[in-house]
């Protein structure tokens, strides 16, 4: 997924079918940030027509990793 702002005048709406069958429906509002699939045909389209412009990839916040290492049980054979 990727934020894209709509650089349209007049709204405009979308069903955008995704790889692995589900529907998104997108309502697009002049000036609106969306977030939609980058390699979406319609999206590359609009895009190439100057209706969207490219924000950034939407990536999921990751928690953070800890590594605990328990040095008892780390022992190294002779």
């Amino acid at each position: 997924m990727a934020k894209f702002r709509y650089n349209g005048e007049s709204p405009n709406g979308a069903a955008l079918r995704l790889a692995d069958g589900r529907t998104q429906d997108v309502m697009f509002y002049p000036g609106q940030v969306v977030d939609v699939p980058v390699d979406h045909a319609f999206i590359v389209s609009l895009e190439a027509q100057g209706y969207l412009t490219f924000l950034g990839f939407d990536y999921p916040d990751t928690p953070p990793y800890i590594l605990i290492i328990d040095c008892q049980r780390l022992m190294i054979p002779n």
